[in-house]
Formats: C-alpha cells, sequence, structure tokens
C-alpha cells in the first residue's frame, strides 16, 4: 500500500494544489491507499482491490486480490451501494486531502475512488482565494462536449458526505445527469447521476492558459504558474491586491481572500459557470441507476431450459436479478406481470 501525509495535503502545503492525484483508481483506508481495478461489464462492488497489506485485511497477508465489496466488509465500512457518487476536480481527488478532511474531522477513512470520464465538464478556477495560500479548482461548462479524461469520483458514505459537505463553505453540492453530462467509470458503467461540488462565487475569466479549462483532471497547473501568469497578464489585479509576486501572494492570503472575489468582479475577471445542475438528491450509488453498453439482441427458443445473460442496459440497483421476456412471462406464468 502507499502511504499518505495528511500534512502535505494542499491545506497544508499550498504550492502542491491540486495535490498528488493518483492516474488510476484507489482504496483510501486512513492515511494510506490500495490500487482498485474496475471489472469491464461489472458492477463496482466486483473490482477488484490489489496491494492490500494485511494489517488492514488479513486475508491480504498471502497476497490475494480481494473484491471491493468484501474489503468495505472487512473492514466495517458502508458497502458501494450505501455510497453517493461525488465527481471530485481538484484537491478533493488527492489521497492525502481526503486523508486530512476525515482526520480533522473523526470520521471513518475508508473510502473507494474510482476513475472516470466526463464529457461536457471541464475544469478552472474558482473566484475566490482559499485562505490557506491556494485559488481552488472549479467544474465548468464545455459548450464543445469534449471529454474531461482522468476524473475520480469518490464515493461517500453518509458521515463521510457531511464532512466534505462542512470542508466545503464556498462550494454548494448539487447532482448533473447523464443526459446532461455522461459520467462514465473505469468499468465501463454510465452512472444516472452524479454529485459536485459547484463554486459559489463563479470562476475566474479563463484570459490565460494557465487558468485552463482543463480536461486532464491530472494535469492542472501548479499555482505559482497561474498566480505568476495572473499576475503578468493582469497588472490591475497585482496592484490591487498589493502583491507583486507569488511568495507574497500566498503569504498574505488569509488578508487577500476577504476581498479577492470582489476585487476580480471589479476588473472583469469573473464569470459564471454555466452548469446545467439541480439540488443534490443524496440518492445512493444502489438507487441511482446506471446501464452499461447494450448487449446484443438474442433470439431464443423458449422451448429450450437456458439462462441467458441479462442485458447489461438493465437497470439493477446493485442487486441480482432475474428478467423475462413478455413471451416467457405469457407462456410461463399465465400472463401474470412481475415486478
Amino acid at each position: 500500500m502507499i502511504q499518505v501525509d495528511p500534512l502535505n495535503a494542499p491545506t497544508r502545503n499550498p504550492e502542491t494544489y491540486p495535490g498528488d492525484i493518483p492516474t488510476h483508481s484507489y482504496l483510501l483506508c486512513g492515511n494510506q491507499y490500495a490500487r482498485i481495478e474496475p471489472v469491464a461489464d461489472r458492477r463496482l462492488s466486483q473490482a477488484i482491490v490489489y496491494d492490500l497489506s494485511g494489517d488492514v485485511v488479513a486475508e491480504a497477508a498471502g497476497g490475494n486480490v480481494l473484491p471491493l465489496n468484501f474489503v468495505l466488509l472487512r473492514l466495517n465500512a458502508p458497502t458501494m451501494n450505501q455510497r453517493v457518487a461525488v465527481l471530485s476536480v481538484g484537491s478533493n481527488a488527492a489521497p492525502s486531502q481526503l486523508a486530512l478532511k476525515f482526520e480533522s474531522r473523526n470520521v471513518n477513512g475508508v473510502v473507494p475512488v474510482i476513475r472516470a470520464r466526463v464529457r461536457g465538464v471541464a475544469i478552472s478556477y474558482s473566484a475566490h482565494l482559499n485562505p490557506n495560500g491556494y485559488i481552488p479548482a472549479a467544474p465548468v461548462h464545455d459548450d464543445a462536449g469534449n471529454e474531461l479524461v482522468n476524473a475520480l469520483v469518490v464515493f461517500l458514505d453518509p458521515a463521510q458526505l457531511n464532512a466534505v459537505d462542512d470542508s466545503e463553505p464556498n462550494y454548494v453540492r448539487v447532482d448533473i445527469s447523464a443526459a446532461r453530462y455522461p459520467v462514465t467509470l473505469d468499468n465501463g458503467e454510465r452512472v444516472e447521476q452524479c454529485a459536485l461540488y459547484r463554486t459559489q462565487h463563479g470562476i475566474i475569466r479563463p484570459k490565460v492558459s494557465a487558468l485552463g479549462p482543463f480536461f486532464d483532471a491530472t494535469r492542472m497547473t501548479p499555482q505559482r504558474d497561474v498566480v505568476s501568469e495572473l499576475f503578468g497578464n493582469e497588472p490591475g489585479l497585482r496592484e490591487r491586491l498589493g502583491a507583486r509576486t507569488y511568495d507574497e501572494f500566498r503569504q498574505k492570503a488569509p488578508e487577500l481572500s476577504m476581498n479577492f472575489r470582489e476585487i476580480l468582479e471589479e476588473l472583469h475577471l469573473k464569470c459564471p459557470d454555466g452548469l446545467h445542475v439541480s439540488a443534490s438528491a443524496g440518492l445512493t450509488y444502489g438507487e441511482s441507476g446506471s446501464s452499461f453498453d447494450t448487449a446484443p439482441e438474442l433470439t431464443v427458443d423458449f422451448s429450450l431450459k437456458v439462462v441467458l445473460p441479462t442485458p447489461r442496459v438493465v437497470t439493477r440497483q446493485g442487486e441480482p436479478i432475474v428478467q423475462l421476456s413478455r413471451g416467457a412471462r405469457l407462456r410461463r406464468l399465465g400472463g401474470q406481470s412481475t415486478s
């Protein structure tokens, strides 16, 4: 397992924002994490967890690879169906930042984080300054419908969800739908609904390349370059803030954060994020629908006793099901419908 040091979280070390974000799915277990490999065309409960150490799950001592839901159960953590999917951009995708948020709020730190791609959403920077000394990321609408890759979806249990809500006073949790912004997980599953944290302040108008938009969640511009390029392109902002360099900006961040947003607005450096969202319903992964690519239609001779796979487009809500065709119901069940 890979060790995580909460002291290296962007909150504690602002220049590293958004933090060290893995390019693969992972299971955070407090201050360490293991790699997750989702299984194609299978729900996330069947994803495989690799590189676990025996001190975390005893069965891992023999080098076994273990199903994700089994590991969660062994750790007395809620299983996948009880968790809410949250698309995370910026530091909420970094193990160090998540570990710090849960540790500082005395919340269980076992959380699966699954890589995904999202169409129609990009990443830019919010029009506010975190007092810790960084300009945080924010999701934005992309009119061209480009795909954001290497995005991470964090699956939070109720206590973890409350903790992250509490840690985001400048954001509001909202839902995005697959119809508008398709979110496809690494197992090929498209979730019908996913939450994200939307900035309440709009975004910094992207006049320089350092501000994005970004379409790879792991390749945001480092904070030093963001501030340096912004100051170089907008001398009025530099003068209004009374900071000429990144180091001065970071040192004065607690003071500057109080009116940073208003100065951006006065200099016409702020604009809406353009997202199409709804209030978050807080539906869990088990409650919300999802689908895989549609399996080819099969012609069946119902005089034969056969068992066929359920088409993957069927919403299972995390449960095993048996699907019968209308013809089979009429012939075998006397015309009765099933629920």
